[in-house]
């Protein structure tokens, strides 16, 4: 029988996503560096530092060069590790510091013990869980931080924050948390344990121990001490390396290795605490404090003897720190909670071997300088794609971090479309993330009793979440004399403070509350910080009861929640929330109603409010818009036909064209075809708006080029593939999804025919080795049809 090839580039090697079962839970370390460039291993060529034992790691393991941090700066970036959330949405958006500097960035003085985190999941699952070295999830200058035992951690030694403190100079600080762990490995060798190792190398201060400055004693300074603290933490991480094997934990501990952010900015004065900040990134732009890839670009190992390949470089899953709480749980065979929600996803199959895509987009939000390369403040990336921009679009960086990391040529002015459509996709993720609650969007009133002033936040969008220690004081504005408190209790909607019999509320009061200290969080993560010492200038009078309408928008025909919502009230206009949630606080009487939003529409309704009260209105759908963007896999490919219910289009420029004006609900069967190239005929259900996404296979036959100058002629008539390279190929291999060789040859030409009798039918991986001193791979998914 013949078999027929059509070959394309995916530029990812999608792996069964199915995980080995493990007869016992697998330790897990995850080493967290502080301030490390990508280039400071010698792995990584570093011109004079070296690192024998991380190199070794990566040889006996895999390392990824596609992962990302999810902030440029430290505090952020660990949040996004412990909690698989963007640390924006808990108010995080730059490093702790003391409360003022907190409070003028609009944070919290720390992370949120109660939000989701994985040393509790690991200990909730019967892991024994500790924490060695930098903490950073609050800092020096605040009021009774919560400790790391709040955290989920049974034992804990600490810079950088509360609790038991790691107890020797930040020089020497590595070996020490390297003893801890060691200790507490060794302590109950019957139970799997969670590590969270975060050394304090590289961060300044840099003060490396004399031995390791001595190796260094031909380089001058600032460099010799920024070299030597390198290869200090190395040489003890090579202490814990070595102790897992002599106590045979290696085939059973998946170790981590990474960085939180890039290099510091060196200093050119001696006396400043930067001035041995010398970290490289490679080549790569941007530093600490950028969202270029030298900001968020960092070194990630993985090893586990038996479970990780040994030797593999991952240059096809992009994985990020969001998505280390998701792959460390299924790795560990831990259930996430019912009600979490995680904004990264479970590449586990990566971390074992395979080569999974990375569904979901990467999002970065930076508030803090931006000068320099530090200018963009909002960046996404999508399958290949990078954008960097500011928050108005009017400053655009367009890149292919999957062809290359080096984000040198900017492709904004060549995919326009790609720029705009990735621009309104951070956009609207940017306007997705919580708020602090404004104190104008606080609303107070009185019970028609006149004993208890109720504070509403739910004009914030969202009905009332967490209450945490809250401190209220009331006062009349006339004559100014305090009202007593006698408590304060809350339900989901209100915070009810409980006014004493001896000091009742007249109808015509006029009140103005100070709030002392304490957090409200709404539903929707909104929260309002309370620490002014002086009454705020919200006032009320105290009258009738208000009562809650809340809204739910659905589509009306699978119930699916739609948020940004319009919903009008007696001319007061609100938008629902993520949740397609929508509150209006008011008095009693008699309202017209209604709700639109683009492509849907409901009618006006009355409704005569006399309690809370609770609608559902159905938006009916009118019509959408099938937006086609067409690729052969890797570029766009212009002047593509799309056939769709008897209306033939072409694609632009970029591959892009638009159907308008479709009824929702309905099915459109659809091809796609172009000279030399074909799509399938397929059906598409319209009821959303829709993007389809299709790559175009070459035509049996045709020559297809690939990216490289690599050439390849699928040959049906004689069941063979003819590959043509620029350069001598050494070795042409060829794995099954599962990593099964297939096929290899050795080859001292440049030019390859890969016979494929007996080959059965499905999706394989081609790898193409050049016989250069790079050694350089091409990695290729091929269909043999």
């Amino acid at each position: 029988m013949t078999i027929v090839t059509r070959i394309f580039i995916i530029v990812i090697f999608l792996a069964t996503g199915t995980l080995p079962g493990f007869s016992q839970q697998p330790n897990i370390i995850f080493i967290y560096a502080d301030d490390w460039g990508y280039g400071d291993l010698s792995l990584h060529r570093h011109h004079t530092i070296t690192t024998p034992n991380l190199d070794r790691l990566a040889a006996e393991g895999t390392e990824f060069l596609q992962f990302n941090v999810c902030n440029p700066v430290c505090s952020p970036s660990r949040a996004a590790i412990m909690t698989g959330q963007y640390p924006a949405r808990h108010h995080i958006h730059r490093h702790f510091a003391d409360h003022d500097s907190n409070m003028g960035r609009d944070m919290p003085d720390w992370l949120d013990p109660s939000a989701p985190m994985l040393s509790r999941l690991f200990s909730k699952a019967g892991y024994r869980t500790a924490h060695y070295g930098k903490w950073h999830l609050t800092n020096s200058g605040v009021t009774d931080p919560p400790l790391p035992v709040n955290y989920g951690y049974d034992e804990a030694r600490v810079f950088n924050g509360p609790g038991p403190q790691v107890g020797v100079p930040i020089g020497i600080s590595t070996g020490k948390c390297v003893d801890y762990s060691m200790d507490f490995i060794s302590h109950d060798p019957g139970k799997p344990f969670f590590i969270n190792l975060w050394i304090h190398e590289s961060h300044a201060r840099i003060d490396p121990p004399q031995d390791a400055k001595d190796a260094y004693a031909h380089v001058e300074e600032p460099y010799r001490s920024y070299y030597a603290c390198i290869s200090y933490a190395d040489r003890e991480l090579g202490r814990l390396f070595q102790f897992l094997k002599d106590e045979g934990l290696d085939s059973t501990t998946l170790v981590v290795f990474s960085s939180d952010n890039g290099p510091e900015s060196p200093h050119d004065d001696p006396e400043r605490v930067t001035y041995y900040s010398r970290g490289e990134t490679a080549g790569l732009v941007g530093q600490k404090r950028s969202l270029f890839e030298g900001g968020v670009g960092l070194p990630f190992i993985v090893h586990w003897p038996g479970r990780v390949p040994a030797g593999k470089i991952n240059n096809i899953t992009h994985i990020a720190g969001v998505d280390i709480l998701p792959s460390f749980c299924k790795v560990a065979g831990i259930d996430l909670p019912a009600d979490y929600i995680s904004d990264g996803e479970d590449l586990s199959g990566s971390l074992l071997g395979g080569d999974q895509l990375r569904t979901k987009p990467l999002f970065w939000d930076w508030r803090g300088p931006s000068n320099g390369d530090n200018w963009p403040r909002m960046a996404v990336r999508s399958g290949a794609w990078k954008l960097l921009c500011n928050e108005d679009g009017s400053l655009r960086n367009l890149f292919n971090i999957q062809a290359s990391r080096v984000e040198e040529s900017d492709s904004a002015t060549y995919y326009p479309e790609l720029a705009d459509s990735l621009f309104q996709v951070v956009s609207n993720w940017k306007e997705s993330l919580p708020d602090n609650i404004s104190m104008n969007e606080v609303q107070f009133f009185t019970d028609k009793k006149g004993m208890r002033v109720i504070i509403d936040p739910s004009g914030a969008g969202s009905r009332l979440g967490r209450v945490t220690d809250p401190e209220f004081r009331l006062y009349r504005s006339d004559p100014g004399e305090e009202i007593i408190v006698d408590s304060i209790s809350h339900d989901t909607l209100r915070i009810y403070l409980h006014i004493s019999p001896d000091q009742p509320l007249g109808s015509l009061d006029q009140l103005s509350i100070a709030f002392r200290k304490g957090e409200i969080t709404t539903l929707d993560g909104a929260s309002l910080l309370f620490f002014s010492t002086e009454p705020v200038q919200n006032r009320i009078q105290t009258g009738p009861d208000l009562f809650t309408m809340e809204f739910n928008l659905f589509d009306g025909s699978n119930e699916f929640r739609l948020p940004e919502v319009t919903v009008s009230v007696d001319s007061v206009n609100l938008l629902t929330n993520m949740n397609g949630e929508a509150f209006f606080s008011l008095p009693e009487g008699t309202y017209i109603i209604g709700a639109d939003k683009e492509n849907y529409t409901s009618n006006n309704e009355t409704l005569a409010l006399n309690s809370d009260t609770l609608i559902r209105i159905f938006l009916h759908p009118t019509l959408a818009t099938v937006k086609f963007r067409i690729t052969d896999g890797t570029i766009p490919l212009s002047g593509a036909e799309i056939d769709m219910d008897e209306k033939k289009k072409l694609t632009n420029a970029v591959g892009i064209t638009l159907f308008e004006a479709m009824t929702r609900g309905l099915h459109y069967p659809y091809s796609i075809t172009r000279n030399g190239f074909f799509n399938v005929q397929d059906t598409l259900l319209l009821n959303s708006d829709t993007t389809v996404q299709a790559i175009l296979s070459p035509a049996t036959g045709n020559q297809y080029t690939s990216r490289n100058g690599f050439s390849i002629f699928p040959n049906p008539a004689k069941e063979n593939l003819h590959i043509i390279a620029p350069e001598p190929i050494s070795e042409v291999a060829l794995y099954n999804l599962d990593g099964k060789l297939i096929r290899k040859m050795k080859i001292e030409n440049m030019f390859y025919t890969l016979p494929l009798t007996g080959i059965a039918k499905g999706t394989y991986f081609l790898s193409i080795t050049l016989d250069t001193e790079e050694r350089e791979t091409v990695r290729q998914m091929i269909n043999i049809l």
